[in-house]
């Protein structure tokens, strides 16, 4: 039999996952939260919506409440309202995109436009298991320089898929 301890203390943290379709955005979500992975994960429509709890060293329950938004061009309009209530954006690019500079701009940019308070970036590189078809914009060391995170992952291999929790529950 085992015990499961409740937490006293709770806190909930809105994070929102942008990034183009197909960047890899639901497969790094569908490992990080069910710990699975599916190549063929069809593109979100609109807002999808998860969430995963933790309990913190000093038992605070951390609700993570995980907005996965579209990529496409034509759901983009949504992104805005789920970015300004957010504690944590976290910013997916497909490593393997040539055009993943113009990418990551493009969403930094919404992050800093639409944010109503203080918002933590996370950057993750996705699809880093296909390391000879890799290449990393000068963003990521960009972002770090102002306090940003970035990681490298793959949600095939699960590669640092924990590290990206990690980062948004310390937020």
């Amino acid at each position: 039999m085992s015990i499961v301890k409740t937490s006293e203390k709770r806190r909930d943290v809105k994070v929102v996952v942008l990034g183009d379709s197909g960047a890899g955005k639901t497969a790094l979500l569908r490992r990080f939260i069910e710990n699975l992975f599916d190549d063929e994960n069809p593109s979100t429509i609109g807002i999808d919506f998860q969430h995963k709890t933790y309990i913190l060293d000093d038992n605070t329950a951390v609700r993570l409440q995980i907005w996965d938004t579209a990529g496409q061009e034509k759901f983009r309009h949504l992104a805005p309202s789920y970015i300004r209530e957010a504690s944590v954006a976290v910013i997916v690019f497909d490593s393997t995109d040539a055009n993943a500079s113009e990418s990551i701009r493009r969403w930094y940019h919404y992050v800093q436009t639409w944010k109503s308070c203080e918002i933590h970036v996370v950057l993750v590189a996705s699809k880093c298991d296909k390391a000879t078809k890799r290449t990393i914009p000068p963003e990521g060391l960009e972002l770090m320089k102002f306090g940003g995170i970035y990681i490298e992952t793959s949600a095939k291999t699960g590669d640092n898929i924990e590290t990206v929790g990690f980062f948004v529950n310390n937020d």
